[in-house]
C-alpha cells in the first residue's frame, strides 16, 4: 500500500536511534519524518546489516544529519558545534545545548542549520523547565520575521499557545501570520492545516475545520498541485496502539442502492477527513464473495466490516471508529478474484 515507514516524530518530541541497520548505507532520508518541532537522531548508523556482516558505524558520526525540512547536506565547518549541542542534550544539559544551538543560530541563521539548531532548542526547552523560551522566540521574530527562521518561530508560537491552553488565541495568531504572508503558499498552507487541527482537535468546531481544509484544497489546485502531499497525510502520528480488540467500533450499517452498476468501483470516503464517523461506497458488477478491511499506517487490521457474499448493485458502509486515535488508515476491498483495491482516509480528532 505504501512504502515502509521508520520513524515518525510529532509534537516537539525527540527520537533517539542510533546505531541502527537502515536497509541501506546511508540511510533512505524519505524514511524519517519529523513535524512540529521535533527532530529524529539516526546517525551514526550501521553500515552494514548486522544479521550478515559486522557491526560498524559510518564513516562520518554525522554523515546525515537530519531535522524537520533539512533535505541538504551540512556545512561540515560545524560539525563540532552540531555535535557539542547534541552531546550536551543527550546529556541533559539543557542549558548548555541551548547556548551551544544559539551559536549554530547567530552563524547560520537562514540556513538548514540554523532551522535545525532552533527546532533542538524548542526540543530542550520542552524537556526542561528552564523559561525564555517565548522571550527567544519573540526576539528571532523580531529580527528575523521575512526569512525562514522568523517563519518559523511564528509557526511554533501558535503552538506555545496552544500548551497554555488559548486555542482561540492560536486561531487569531494563525489569521494575523495569514495577512503578514499573503503570497507565501507554503506558509498559507501550513497555517491553515495548523488552524484545522485546532478547530477539529481544541475547538471542537467541525464546521470551521471543513471550511478551512477546503480552503487549502482548494490552494493546491489553484498551484496545480496534487492535494496528497505530506502536509495533509502526516498531520498525526499514529500512536503504536494494539488494536486486537475492536469491540468499541460500532455496528456496521449498510445501504444498498438497487441499479445494477456496469463496473467494480471503490469511492474516495466521506467525509474525508472524519471524526468520528465516515461513509465508504463501492460498486459491484457481478455477485460475490466481499470484504471489506481497515489497516492502521503499520499494515495491522483494524476491523472487517463485510465479510460475506453480496449481490451486484452499489453498496454504502457506515465506519464509526469512536476510540481510534486520530492519523492514517487504509480501507481495502476485496470481491472474489476480480477486484482488490485500497483507498486512504484520514482520521482527525
Amino acid at each position: 500500500m505504501e512504502d515502509e515507514l521508520h520513524i515518525w516524530a510529532n509534537s516537539n518530541s525527540n527520537v533517539k536511534a542510533e546505531y541502527n541497520w537502515w536497509g541501506s548505507s546511508p540511510p533512505n532520508s524519505n524514511s524519517f519524518f519529523d513535524f512540529d518541532g521535533s527532530s529524529i537522531d539516526y546517525t551514526p548508523y550501521l553500515s552494514e546489516d548486522p544479521n550478515e556482516g559486522k557491526l560498524s558505524g559510518s564513516d562520518s558520526p554525522f554523515a546525515s544529519l537530519k531535522g524537520d525540512s533539512l533535505n541538504g547536506s551540512f556545512d561540515h565547518s560545524i560539525l563540532s558545534g552540531l555535535y557539542l549541542a547534541r552531546y550536551y542534550h543527550s546529556q541533559e544539559n539543557y542549558t548548555a545545548a541551548i547556548a551551544e544551538y544559539k551559536k549554530i543560530i547567530r552563524q547560520y541563521t537562514n540556513s538548514q542549520e540554523g532551522l535545525y539548531a532552533l527546532r533542538r532548542i524548542i526540543n530542550c526547552y520542552h524537556l526542561s523547565n528552564l523559561s525564555g523560551l517565548e522571550y527567544y522566540l519573540n526576539q528571532i521574530i523580531r529580527n528575523y520575521q521575512r526569512e525562514n527562521l522568523g517563519k518559523l518561530a511564528l509557526k511554533l508560537r501558535v503552538d506555545l499557545l496552544l500548551e497554555k491552553g488559548m486555542p482561540v488565541n492560536a486561531i487569531s495568531r494563525c489569521q494575523e501570520i495569514l495577512e503578514m504572508f499573503p503570497e507565501d503558499v507554503r506558509m498559507k498552507k501550513d497555517i491553515l492545516f495548523k488552524m484545522c487541527s485546532i478547530y477539529l482537535n481544541d475547538l471542537k468546531d467541525q464546521d470551521r475545520a471543513i471550511e478551512t481544509l477546503t480552503e487549502l484544497e482548494n490552494l493546491y489546485l489553484q498551484n496545480n498541485e496534487c492535494i496528497n502531499d505530506k502536509l495533509i497525510e502526516h498531520i498525526q502520528v499514529l500512536l503504536h496502539n494494539n488494536y486486537a480488540n475492536n469491540s468499541f467500533l460500532k455496528r456496521t450499517k449498510v445501504t444498498t442502492v438497487s441499479t445494477v452498476p456496469n463496473k467494480y468501483n471503490l469511492k474516495q470516503n466521506y467525509p474525508n477527513p472524519f471524526n468520528p464517523s465516515t461513509k465508504i461506497s463501492y460498486s459491484l458488477l457481478r455477485p460475490d464473495l466481499v470484504t471489506l478491511r481497515v489497516y492502521d499506517l503499520l499494515g495491522r487490521e483494524i476491523v472487517i466490516l463485510i465479510n460475506k457474499y453480496q449481490d451486484a448493485g452499489a453498496y454504502t458502509v457506515n465506519f464509526d471508529s469512536s476510540r481510534l486515535p486520530s492519523g492514517i488508515y487504509f480501507y481495502r476491498l476485496q470481491a472474489g478474484n476480480d477486484y482488490v483495491e485500497t483507498k486512504k482516509m484520514l482520521l482527525m480528532r
